[in-house]
């Protein structure tokens, strides 16, 4: 229970905009990469599907 309340406090004193500028800009090359090329991009249900198949 201590570390759900550890983490719990933690999301509530993150601030927008404070996300790690190594993370932000991964984010921003996955979006270009994606909207430069949206037929390479994976539904969640053809993920799902694969991922249920594997069992």
């Amino acid at each position: 229970m201590v570390l759900v309340d550890e983490l719990w406090a933690d999301l509530l004193t993150d601030q927008p905009g404070t996300a790690d500028p190594a993370i932000l800009a991964e984010l921003e090359r996955r979006m270009a990469d994606y909207q430069a090329h949206p037929e390479t991009a994976t539904t969640w249900e053809a993920v799902r599907a694969r991922l249920l198949a594997g069992r």
